[in-house]
Formats: structure tokens, C-alpha cells, sequence
């Protein structure tokens, strides 16, 4: 949904202050187990788009996943193509740090060829949904090691989709039916 021209003022005055909006929780399903959502505008407010509802394929959930802290981060970034096309291209990033396991192997090829959904919490604790409409898939997947005390050891992944949509906000309903499937 497409708003394609300014609807109100952004003035200082309303947007002056601190805003630290760190990634600290993500929330990912499988692009197929999500049947559907819509969107509307916020009951609250006076404008703008959320998402209103998720459906999911029954048995289906979003996989919780927490990513190392101050390593999660997300770009939503204009791109115009040849003879003026225009379109979103989303990038989301992070870092799961820890010792490789057997069962890590696993994650890190779920991660490398899956397609998904991506539900991120904010530290505001608000949520932001990537890949409604074209499914987030992994651009960059690797593990890594460091040998200093103070390095990194674990797995760094790169998700990146192009579509029509900027992320959305969730609705608290929307954001109900994540936590509900996941048992959080």
C-alpha cells in the first residue's frame, strides 16, 4: 500500500529526542507457513499502515531467536532502476554468537537456504515485520572465529529482499500471534 504523497507536517517539535531502536529479539517463520496477513491503518492513530493480522498454516510457529547484542541491524533502502522503476530493497543482519554444535550445522543451513518472514522486537519494544509480501532469504552466511579473548566466535548471517513494500509496524493483535506461536 503505497502513500504517494505527505498527509501531515514532520516538525522538530514532534520528533526532537532521543531514539534508540536496537534490534534485541527476532522472530522468524517460514516464508510458506505464513498464509496470509493484512494491513490497516492503526486504530490509534490518524494515519500510516500496520499490520492488522497474521494467519499461519496450522502446526506452523515463528522460531525465536535472539541475535549477540549490538549486532542486529536493518536498512530499508530506495532503489531506482533503469527508465526510472522504483523499488525497496531490505537488508537485515546479525550475529549468533556461541560454540559450534552439532545441532548448529543445522541452523546454519536452515538459515543459508530458507526463505522467511522476519518479525524484529525493538528495544522500544515495538515489532517491525520484513518479507510480508517477498520472502527474506540470506545473502551471506558464515561461520566465524577469532583467536583473540575479546573476539567473535559464532555465526553471522545477511538477509536481503526486494520489494514494494517498506517493513511494517504490527498491530498488538499481529504481535499476539507471534509470541502465541512460539510459547512466549
Amino acid at each position: 500500500m503505497a502513500v504517494c504523497k505527505l498527509t501531515k507536517d514532520i516538525l522538530a517539535s514532534s520528533v526532537c529526542g532521543y531514539s534508540l531502536k536496537q534490534i534485541v529479539d527476532l522472530y522468524l517463520a517460514n516464508y510458506e507457513d505464513v498464509t496470509a496477513s493484512t494491513i490497516g491503518a492503526p486504530a490509534e492513530g490518524d494515519g500510516g499502515v500496520e499490520v492488522k493480522t497474521i494467519t499461519m498454516k496450522a502446526q506452523s510457529k515463528f522460531y525465536h531467536l535472539q541475535p549477540s547484542k549490538d549486532t542486529a541491524t536493518f536498512t530499508d533502502t530506495l532503489q531506482v532502476g533503469d527508465g526510472g522503476s522504483k523499488y525497496r530493497q531490505t537488508e537485515i543482519t546479525w550475529n549468533i554468537a556461541g560454540s559450534y554444535t552439532p545441532d548448529m550445522v543445522d541452523v546454519l543451513d536452515a538459515l543459508s537456504l530458507g526463505k522467511y518472514v522476519i518479525v524484529a522486537r525493538l528495544s522500544d519494544g515495538s515489532y517491525v515485520m520484513f518479507g510480508r509480501l517477498t520472502p527474506m532469504e540470506a545473502t551471506a552466511a558464515s561461520l566465524e572465529s577469532a583467536a583473540e579473548a575479546t573476539g567473535f566466535n559464532g555465526i553471522a548471517v545477511t538477509f536481503q529482499n526486494n520489494t514494494v513494500e517498506a517493513p511494517l509496524p504490527l498491530s498488538t493483535d499481529a504481535v499476539k500471534t507471534v509470541l502465541n506461536q512460539t510459547g512466549a
